[in-house]
């Protein structure tokens, strides 16, 4: 894992467990590491579908999805998870990210589901995390005032929420590391 670009990714699902639920929509943003992390790049991809599946989807998926309107996208697309997971890794070979830890908001969840339904993307990125909800918790318990994130459960809105507070976290942490040096 060097310091190259840091590749973030968020992915929308029928429900929470890998085993039984399916990826519907699958993001990744690009930025540079530094503490502004500078968005180079920005994809997503909504895989199709068929209505008779979505129509088995938790209850909160159905609500959710339904009214962000990727239950309705995902039935008009043609996007394969196999043609995604392609996209994806030649996504990450452009930008030279392979191996970046694999960066957004409790991205270990996301990696549950690539183990299972795209295991060569999952592969392409280190074994560690970079998780800004982590980061929230611990300043949220320092007393931090820490913002909210926004209820759109769409990928690349919740991967720009993830970035904004990696930048908020890293100027925080930038100006406390400063002051313990003066």
């Amino acid at each position: 894992m060097g310091l190259g670009p840091i590749a973030w990714i968020d992915i929308e699902t029928t429900g929470l467990d890998p085993k039984e639920d399916i990826i519907l929509e699958v993001g990744v943003i690009i930025t540079d590491a530094t503490p502004q992390f500078h968005e180079i790049s920005t994809r997503s991809w909504v895989i199709h579908v068929d209505a008779e599946v979505l129509r088995e989807a938790n209850p909160w998926a159905q609500v959710q999805h339904r009214a962000s309107g990727l239950f309705g996208e995902a039935t008009l697309s043609h996007y394969t998870i196999q043609d995604v997971e392609r996209a994806a890794l030649a996504y990450l070979a452009e930008h030279d990210a392979f191996d970046s830890p694999m960066a957004g908001s409790s991205p270990h969840f996301d990696r549950s589901f690539l183990v299972e339904d795209m295991p060569a993307l999952h592969k392409a990125f280190h074994y560690r995390n970079f998780d800004v909800s982590t980061l929230k918790t611990m300043l949220a318990i320092q007393g931090y005032p820490v913002p909210a994130k926004r209820d759109v459960h769409r990928v690349l809105e919740d991967l720009r929420d993830s970035v904004g507070l990696a930048k908020y976290f890293a100027s925080i942490l930038g100006a406390s590391i400063r002051s313990l040096c003066v």
